[in-house]
């Protein structure tokens, strides 16, 4: 990954006040308009995990679904937008079940907390 722009909306429970992040980065690493917590680890995860800003989220009905642990993981609620690489990124995360806590614990630093 060599550029991104990045804004992330978070929700850290019902009817709690959103966050937003922002993480603008280059080959270099970040750059100072990044307001993330943690602007260095979010980058490094990015780096490391980006493929899964990029793609869509697995359908919840269906076959896919029995892979998926119904562990609950919190009530917070993520969005991402922006640009990687390149490409446009608008991916929802929350921490509903196995999976989609993996998601969220992978780019965890992103999503203003910690790995």
């Amino acid at each position: 990954m060599t550029a991104m722009d990045l804004t992330v909306t978070l929700v850290p429970a019902p009817g709690a006040a959103e966050a937003t992040f922002r993480l603008v980065g280059g080959p270099d690493g970040p750059g100072r308009d990044s307001t993330v917590p943690d602007p260095q680890a979010a980058y490094d995860a990015v780096v490391r995990h980006g493929a899964r800003l990029l793609l869509p989220a697995l359908p919840r009905k269906g076959a896919a679904e029995s892979v998926a642990r119904p562990v609950f993981g919190g009530e917070q609620h993520a969005r991402v937008t922006g640009m990687l690489d390149g490409r446009t990124v608008d991916r929802r995360f929350s921490r509903s079940d196995s999976r989609e806590t993996a998601r969220w614990d992978a780019l965890a630093p992103l999503l203003g907390g910690q790995a």
